[in-house]
């Protein structure tokens, strides 16, 4: 850790990477660079306003209004920015989390010489305090803290917690319903339940913590059910029945697609059910290998837990309890604790990833004169909570250049990429993509377009007529071992040579191999790629011909 520490410290001695303040200085800024909405509750929609103002003597259009976050949504009043005018853009922000949220505003306007960046901020906290020892958690700390908050409970004993059980928690005007079938019996004591064949059903099977306490008398887990179906239920893992053996009321014993037996419970108590079992866990350290295959179930869960939402008995039962026992189910309380524990069933922490985004996505710069020098300015973000390495900042088109570098970007942070291109002295269509490859898992190659038309007088039909059409589709097979089929389709006006290039790179942008391939016409061309001694991971091949270029992903297993 050492080295890395020092290697990171070298790197930015030699190219800083600041958080930027406001750097628009054209005529097209923001209000304000910082959208901060303070302390906000959860559960409740927030918004904030700022203003796109325009001080140039021109009018321009919004090409694009972008946050990564998805508690984020954003409206604006117009596209149109008008000269020595303002138009007013709202951000809206609701999340049911109480964590702190960072992001950012990214705004491109028509003239595509820079987007205009505003870091947003959050800090949402519930309107009530019993758990704020949760603030800002998540996975096994997060664990942690939501079992200090739900142990040292009231133990009632196994008698008096059936007692209530019946007598009230699920007594509605006398009746008492089996969660698994739906029958319903009138009674409101553990005598009334054996004489309707009533019992107790523990989620959380007794067998699996010896029948002891407090586990057996915690009425989280406990629920009246009929004899029958607690009996079929038996010790199985919950789970989706493929062929059942035995049916009442919509819920089934049978075998999973595993051929392994499992209970399917109906579907007004599959969230019930999961968040029994969420709760247990975190309030108990249980022997969880005693399920068959723990890891199956959780996933099953975690999405019963979605499907069969928290609604308003579920809510007096938990209210129900809490008088009782001095402790609450967070899961019913606060659904979204779900979504920050990566693993119930064992310990484990998600990994931080970093999380690129650029602005603007896109160049459209229309119409150039000739002779003119124009500099585009692309803002690259790391929107995640990891340190983002960027292998590659690379143009297809050498008439575009990369003015500078930029080798990693810190967590929440950005930074600007300048690309100038010079116009000739004669009509035509340029274009390119800049290309970069970066360690983000989900987008690890990114390809911004630019589209630029040199003073051009041509009709549409004359201009598509100067662009070669390219086409290069997904390798095959994919993923491969030794060798694959990479596959291309030129297509251009009548017979027209060109020059093919095949390039092949790693993760870190690292070409791996260069292939030449002779003069192509007009159709379909196959290529057979050998992978060699290279090792297993994901690679990129890239294909050039003439000024233009295609890039795709594969994966060779070894």
């Amino acid at each position: 850790m050492r080295y890395i520490s020092i290697l990171l410290l070298l790197l930015s001695l030699a190219f800083p990477v600041k958080l930027h303040a406001q750097e628009n200085q054209g005529a097209v800024v923001l209000s304000d660079s910082l959208i901060n909405f303070g302390e906000v509750f959860t559960g409740t929609q927030h918004s904030q306003s700022i203003f796109i103002r325009n001080d140039s003597q021109s009018d321009f259009t919004l090409a694009e209004v972008e946050m990564e976050n998805k508690e984020f949504s954003i409206e604006w009043e117009s596209d149109q920015v008008l000269s020595n005018d303002s138009v007013k853009v709202t951000i809206h922000f609701y999340s049911e989390h109480n964590i702190d949220y960072h992001d950012f505003l990214r705004i491109s306007i028509d003239d595509y010489t820079r987007p205009l960046i505003g870091r947003v901020t959050a800090q949402v906290i519930h309107p009530d305090n019993y758990y704020d020892n949760t603030q800002n958690k998540w996975d096994e700390e997060l664990k942690q803290a939501l079992h200090e908050i739900s142990a040292n409970h009231v133990s009632l004993g196994y008698s008096p917690a059936r007692d209530h059980m019946y007598g009230s928690i699920d007594n509605v005007d006398g009746y008492v319903e089996c969660v698994y079938t739906g029958r319903k019996a009138f009674f409101n004591d553990r005598p009334g339940a054996t004489q309707n064949q009533f019992n107790c059903e523990h989620t959380w099977p007794q067998s699996f913590f010896s029948e002891n306490e407090p586990m057996r008398s915690d009425l989280y887990h406990l629920y009246p059910t009929d004899e029958e179906a607690n009996s079929k239920r038996a010790n199985y893992d919950f789970g989706p029945v493929n062929s059942a053996t035995w049916m009442n009321g919509g819920s089934m014993l049978g075998t999973n697609s595993y051929n392994q037996t499992v209970f399917e419970p109906r579907n007004v108590h599959k969230g019930n059910v999961a968040r029994s079992h969420f709760y247990f866990i975190i309030r108990y350290a249980g022997n969880y290998l005693q399920y068959q295959n723990p890891e199956l179930m959780e996933a099953i869960l975690r999405d019963w837990h979605i499907e069969d939402e928290v609604d308003d008995s579920e809510m007096r039962r938990n209210e129900a309890i809490y008088a009782l026992q001095n402790n609450r189910n967070p899961f019913i309380d606060h659904p979204a604790f779900v979504d920050r524990i990566d693993n119930f069933f064992s310990p484990g922490n998600r990994a931080y990833q970093p999380e690129i985004a650029v602005a603007p996505n896109s160049f459209d710069i229309g119409q150039l004169d000739y002779d003119t020098n124009i500099t585009l300015k692309l803002a690259i973000l790391n929107t995640g909570q990891d340190t983002l390495f960027i292998g590659q900042i690379q143009s297809t088109n050498e008439k575009f250049s990369v003015l500078n570098s930029l080798t990693f970007l810190e967590q929440e942070s950005y930074a600007y990429v300048w690309i100038e291109y010079v116009s000739p002295a004669f009509d035509t269509i340029d274009s390119t993509r800049i290309v970069i490859l970066s360690n983000d898992e989900d987008e690890s190659l990114l390809e911004i377009p630019i589209l630029i038309n040199v003073h051009s007088a041509l009709s549409i039909e004359n201009q598509n007529a100067l662009i070669p059409t390219i086409q290069l589709f997904q390798n095959y097979p994919n993923p491969f071992n030794n060798q694959t089929m990479i596959t291309y389709q030129l297509c251009t006006p009548g017979h027209l040579p060109v020059d093919a290039e095949l390039n092949i790179y790693n993760t870190l942008g690292q070409r791996v191999e260069t292939i030449r391939l002779p003069a192509h016409s007009t159709g379909f061309h196959e290529f057979r790629w050998s992978a060699g001694n290279i090792p297993s991971g994901i690679y990129y091949y890239s294909l050039r011909i003439g000024e233009f270029m295609e890039t795709r992903k594969m994966i060779r297993l070894n």
